[in-house]
């Protein structure tokens, strides 16, 4: 009875429910393993006299975050790292590759969320980030998912944005853990595209092996 507490008792999902084959055929678990606890990225319209894009951009809390990790790490180099060496006591071993990893981790983890940005262009006909380019005509829907997601310190949900295509395939958008602002991003993605969005966060998701 103690472990029925932790029990999902969300309602299970019917995907008959959004009145459109692809529906029953697409996959509805987690695309995406993990995902952040925060806000990483939100969408902004840029409006000319003859185009309209609007792009999924990374925020500002998440340029923070990896700038902590930055800052961090420049801070032990030049406090203590320089001056220990400076004063003749060399590097210290191991211990010195932390800092410098610290700056990589912020830097890196920055340039992913830039690459991962994705642009939507009606006028254009397509969405594309730094390695993928989708064409709008295939789009069917907007799908969102919640995972449950457990790190070495933390135990939080993490909801997806990810596009679905006529041919079942699935592309992520986004994937943090706001979901008030996953499910306004959705709507305004939705109403940008022309296209519905299934929100199947508040429902349990079918587990085929054990024949639900």
């Amino acid at each position: 009875s103690i472990l029925s507490i932790f029990k999902d008792k969300r309602e299970l999902l019917d995907p008959t429910r959004f009145d459109d084959e692809i529906a029953l055929g697409v996959d509805w678990t987690p695309l995406v393993g993990g995902g952040s606890s925060f806000c990483t990225h939100r969408p902004q319209t840029k409006q000319t006299l003859t185009t309209s894009t609007l792009t999924f951009k990374t925020t500002a809390t998440a340029f923070l975050f990896c700038g902590m990790f930055v800052c961090l790490g420049l801070a032990w180099i030049i406090g203590f790292a320089i001056p220990h060496a400076a004063a003749g006591g060399g590097l210290d071993g191991g211990a010195s590759l932390i800092p410098i990893g610290f700056v990589l981790f912020g830097w890196w983890y920055a340039w992913q969320l830039r690459r991962n940005e994705m642009k939507f262009d009606r006028d254009g006909g397509f969405a594309t980030t730094a390695d993928t380019e989708l064409s709008l005509s295939d789009l069917d829907a907007i799908q969102l998912i919640r995972e449950h997601v457990r790190d070495s310190k933390n135990l939080y949900y993490s909801y997806e944005l990810n596009l679905i295509t006529k041919d079942l395939n699935r592309w992520n958008v986004t994937d943090h853990g706001n979901l008030r602002a996953i499910r306004m991003d959705a709507q305004i993605l939705g109403d940008y595209l022309g296209i519905p969005v299934w929100d199947a966060i508040d429902f349990r998701i079918p587990d085929a092996s054990n024949g639900e």
